[in-house]
């Protein structure tokens, strides 16, 4: 960003609030792929060549996170973009509105932990299997990384002085973290799918980050629900608003969402090595159109969940 360009910021809020908000939406955008790209290659333990392509997607995620909370930092600095009192961005939800009064040690935290969840992500796609204790300690260490970098945005988002409980500091992170492992992680898959060698590693690969996955989404689910009533409220008519329908609608797509999370794990089941030795009779579904269906069942998964996300 040049002088002249700091300047233009701090003459005109609105283009600071616009500067500051695709920053946040860029590193969230990094925290996904990172969260969830750093399980999936620690549990899946993708082969080549698609944990190469893991690699160098995580470390994309690593550099866009990291450049986008720097860029947040300097529209601070320059423009005080939280507690200058900018406000929300119209159209925009609230996790990407431009963050309050958060202090120096937070950005550092966050930084670390960006390079910290790379760095374990990486080691976990160079271990191999004989290592087993490594490997549960490395995806351990993993999770717990998870919420407290999504912690660094929740905490972040919050408006200068506004006064939040835990719980629901709590829930906040809790959801964003595991909208992170699932939608990160079902990208990750996604490149998995598409460029593994051959459908048997895929498939495997898929197999070992499932119950991750469903987990993930479950919780997403709950915490999602749960916020959004919160913000509805609790009165006998609320659900007959048009906040109550969009609340409606947002619960019928999260179920259409686990329920093509189960036709795409029911694929898995069938289409993994070694499962034909254990079915005895009926007809065989053939792994080209059980890996046809996994492919539009996680196509649209990704499609379906990011227009939840985006949208309510």
């Amino acid at each position: 960003m040049t002088p002249g360009g700091i300047g233009g910021l701090a003459g005109d809020p609105g283009a600071a609030v616009a500067a500051s908000a695709v920053f946040r939406v860029a590193g969230l955008a990094g925290f996904v792929l990172l969260a969830g790209g750093g399980l999936f290659a620690c549990a899946a333990r993708p082969a080549p060549p698609a944990d190469r392509v893991v690699r160098r997607v995580l470390g994309a995620a690593w550099a866009t996170a990291s450049l986008a909370t720097l860029g947040e930092v300097l529209t601070e600095m320059v423009v005080g973009a939280g507690p200058g009192g900018l406000g929300r961005v119209p159209g925009i939800p609230a996790a990407l509105t431009p963050p309050g009064a958060y202090g120096s040690g937070g950005w550092a935290a966050r930084l670390l932990l960006l390079a910290a969840s790379w760095a374990l992500g990486v080691a976990g796609l160079a271990l191999p299997d004989s290592q087993r204790l490594r490997r549960t300690v490395t995806g351990a260490t993993a999770v717990l990384l998870v919420p407290a970098t999504a912690a660094t945005w929740v905490l972040g988002g919050r408006p200068a002085g506004a006064a939040t409980g835990l719980r629901d500091l709590g829930v906040r992170t809790v959801h964003l973290g595991a909208v992170g492992v699932w939608l990160g992680g079902s990208v990750m898959l996604g490149c998995a799918l598409v460029t593994s060698a051959g459908p048997g590693p895929a498939v495997s690969a898929a197999w070992r980050f499932s119950r991750i996955a469903v987990t993930s989404l479950t919780i997403w689910a709950a915490t999602s629900s749960y916020l959004s009533w919160e913000n509805l409220g609790t009165g006998p008519l609320t659900l007959m608003t048009s906040r109550g329908q969009l609340l409606l609608a947002h619960i019928g797509g999260l179920t259409l969402l686990l329920a093509l999370d189960a036709l795409a794990r029911a694929c898995v089941i069938r289409a993994r090595p070694g499962r034909h030795r254990r079915d005895r009779g009926g007809p065989q579904t053939t792994d080209r159109a059980l890996r046809v269906v996994l492919h539009r069942s996680l196509a649209a998964q990704l499609a379906l969940g990011a227009t939840l996300l985006l949208t309510f």
